[in-house]
């Protein structure tokens, strides 16, 4: 197992792919987000509260307003953690940056 990279904000940098699947196990496990349908993760230059990602959540039922105010709260949690390589600056190695 390699150890965790950290970005300049105290943030551990994630491929973009496992910071979907983290998404998608923390939305999954709520009752109240049970037919959300979660988005592939994008990179955005940091925003103000230095997260680069974001993630479209679509709910498929029929409580719309549940599902997002319980999905946000998850994925906020997330984008304070979390970052994804910064594509502006070119592909990052994450292994090779571990070790």
């Amino acid at each position: 197992m390699t150890e965790p990279v950290f970005d300049d904000t105290g943030r551990i940098v994630l491929a973009k792919t496992d910071l979907e699947v983290l998404v998608r196990s923390a939305v999954s496990g709520c009752a109240d987000t049970g037919d959300c349908e979660v988005g592939p993760v994008t990179w955005h230059a940091r925003d103000s509260s230095g997260c680069n990602w974001e993630v479209t959540i679509v709910r498929v039922g029929t409580d719309a307003a549940a599902c997002r105010d319980v999905a946000c709260l998850h994925v906020a949690a997330l984008r304070e953690m979390y970052s994804v390589p910064d594509e502006a600056a070119g592909p990052l190695d994450l292994a090779a940056r571990a070790a």
